[in-house]
């Protein structure tokens, strides 16, 4: 509950290795009607109210100097053929995740594409309308590298022909599933990825990734996974002693999965499948040597995860 988050941070006197992220995935607002998706009953207008709910929460959280920053996982607004309906949603969503007294990060989902990316840039919080990977370093021996896996999407508004084709090639080359709402990361991000990745090894700092796209099979459908998550999957193997966790949304049941060198990836149910008086989103609390507690909130398990191991899930 609330009132246990306010006790915690007043007994407690955390170090600055230690800092706290909200995390929420898939927000989803818009005024359409109630629908079913997978099997479930989802209610996109009920989001406004939970994630008011969760603001709350943050910013009780924030007057004990409990929580750091949040990041939205992939989409505040839901998917509309009409740009302008979507900007409204969009503008509504994030008006309201400017009342958090916590800074808010987005990690961009290809819904977000509806629109083109400088409109993006000028509502949410991604660094220009080019770029929207970027890293958070709130801890000396902690980064946040978030990643934009909509790089490469043939459902954008400003793609071209050259966008479907690139998807297309890279959906053959690694074996996955053309989807129009499917995304990639392009050589440039990757690059970036590498060289964070290298200066974090050399300095010993752990990694946290957090993407919309999950990359790991294990953790997400096939539908929800990045188109090239193989390529991902590699450059990851060479840094398990220095990336702990991958964490994204995409997959509104959500997922979880460990690979084979350690690194867990972690996969958030969605805020807009939620049930009607439910919620789904979660507190990471980043601690020294690697280790991760994730506080569940709603359908949102939570776990104690550490660098090549999971310690405990509830």
């Amino acid at each position: 509950s609330t009132q246990q988050f306010a006790t915690l941070a007043r007994r407690k006197r955390f170090s600055t290795e230690k800092f706290r992220v909200a995390l929420v995935a898939d927000v989803q607002f818009s005024h359409r009607k109630d629908r079913v998706l997978s099997g479930r009953l989802v209610g996109h207008r009920d989001t406004m109210r939970k994630i008011f709910n969760a603001i709350d929460e943050w910013n009780m959280m924030s007057r004990y100097n409990y929580l750091s920053l949040a990041v939205i996982i992939g989409n505040p607004a839901d998917l509309s053929d009409n740009e302008d309906i979507f900007l409204e949603d969009l503008d509504l969503i994030t008006k309201a995740l400017n009342t958090s007294t916590i800074p808010v990060y987005y990690s961009l989902g290809t819904q977000c594409r509806t629109v083109n990316s400088r409109e993006l840039s000028t509502r949410m919080m991604v660094p220009s309308d080019e770029i929207g990977f970027y890293e958070i370093s709130p801890s000396p021996t902690w980064k946040i590298l978030v990643l934009d896996g909509t790089e490469c999407c043939p459902s954008a508004a400003d793609a071209t022909g050259n966008d479907v084709s690139e998807l297309r090639q890279v959906c053959a080359r690694w074996n996955t599933k053309f989807h129009w709402l499917g995304g990639a990361i392009r050589e440039t991000q990757i690059s970036w990825l590498k060289a964070q990745l290298e200066l974090c090894a050399e300095s010993d700092t752990y990694v946290c990734i957090i993407c919309h796209q999950p990359i790991h099979p294990g953790a997400g459908d096939s539908e929800s996974l990045l188109k090239n998550a193989p390529e991902l999957m590699k450059v990851l193997e060479v840094h398990g002693t220095t990336v702990v966790a991958w964490i994204a949304g995409n997959d509104i049941s959500g997922g979880y999965a460990m690979d084979l060198v350690g690194i867990h990836h972690v996969t958030l149910p969605g805020l807009f499948a939620s049930p009607k008086e439910g919620t789904a989103w979660a507190v990471a609390e980043f601690q020294p040597r690697g280790r991760v507690q994730i506080i569940g909130k709603g359908q949102t398990p939570s776990r104690t995860i550490s660098r090549g191991c999971l310690v405990k899930t509830e």
